[in-house]
């Protein structure tokens, strides 16, 4: 497969990859792994997710009222695609989710095989991870 350099692919799926992100003004898709989840005491009940894809990462912004209708996914999906707002301040720039999906990766789609000591293999599902 082609190197998709302009992100034309993204479009066309409906996302756009996280280099981008900085030229968009209004509403905004973005898919990525979740790579960290913050708390911090001091921001009022907002979780700050930073989400990873082939070009980059990006922050986005999680409110309290948000996070308590997507709880499952805000907490425990690998992979998401996360619509909202996005907001460019001094060259920082954050997604305010309005919405969240769990994505699955490709590479978890087939069962995974786990080799160990013993003289015979055993297969767990993508559930496991």
């Amino acid at each position: 497969m082609e190197r998709d350099d302009e992100g034309q692919l993204a479009l066309r799926l409906g996302f756009r990859y996280v280099r981008g992100l900085s030229q968009v003004a209004g509403e905004a898709t973005v898919a990525g792994c979740v790579i960290t989840r913050q708390r911090p005491g001091t921001a009022k009940g907002i979780i700050f997710m930073t989400l990873e894809d082939e070009t980059g990462t990006s922050r986005v912004i999680i409110s309290p009222d948000f996070y308590d209708k997507n709880r499952m996914a805000v907490l425990h999906e690998r992979f998401v695609l996360v619509s909202g707002v996005v907001q460019n301040q001094d060259t920082v720039v954050h997604l305010k989710a309005r919405s969240i999906q769990a994505r699955q990766s490709p590479l978890l789609r087939r069962p995974l095989m786990i080799f160990t000591d013993l003289p015979f293999r055993t297969e767990i599902s993508q559930r496991v991870l």
